[in-house]
């Protein structure tokens, strides 16, 4: 896609789509795992929900397949 870009503007393009792949991927991350952990805080299922945390987290790699696969169909 930088191809697409002028020559000129290619560093500030580069720079903006780290900035979002960054702002985007890295930074629900903790905020996920931080909301599904929540729930075991004080309880006796603390551990359950750190794991389902986890899981969650892990498994929203297969979300994002399916709409990519979707994407790519369409």
């Amino acid at each position: 896609m930088l191809n697409s870009v002028e020559e000129s503007r290619r560093t500030t393009a580069n720079s903006i789509a780290t900035l979002i792949y960054n702002l985007c991927g890295y930074l629900p991350a903790p905020f996920i795992y931080g909301a599904v952990a929540e729930r075991g805080v004080g309880t006796e299922d603390a551990i359950f929900w750190s794991r389902t945390a986890m899981g969650v987290l892990v498994s929203w790699t297969l979300v994002i397949t399916v709409f990519m696969v979707a994407a790519f169909i369409d």
